[in-house]
């Protein structure tokens, strides 16, 4: 893992969230769209909840993730 994530602004006012997953992903090695992972997310025009970040959905990236699945269960 690369000592900062790369920076990958965000494509919409309303998708922080989605850009922030979509930068953790490719900081372990995952090559993800925003609108891949807008549509993942269920983001819409007000944003994306904090419980519906799935990171846990990515099953053949599961031990690039080690656990951070974790980050989305409260």
């Amino acid at each position: 893992m690369p000592d900062q994530p790369p920076f990958l602004p965000q494509q919409s006012k309303y998708s922080c969230a989605v850009a922030c997953l979509r930068m953790l992903l490719a900081a372990h090695g995952i090559d993800r769209t925003e609108e891949e992972l807008r549509i993942l997310c269920d983001c819409g025009t007000e944003g994306t909840g904090e419980r519906k970040i799935p990171i846990a959905e990515f099953e053949e990236d599961w031990q690039l993730m080690r656990g951070l699945t974790i980050l989305c269960q409260k």
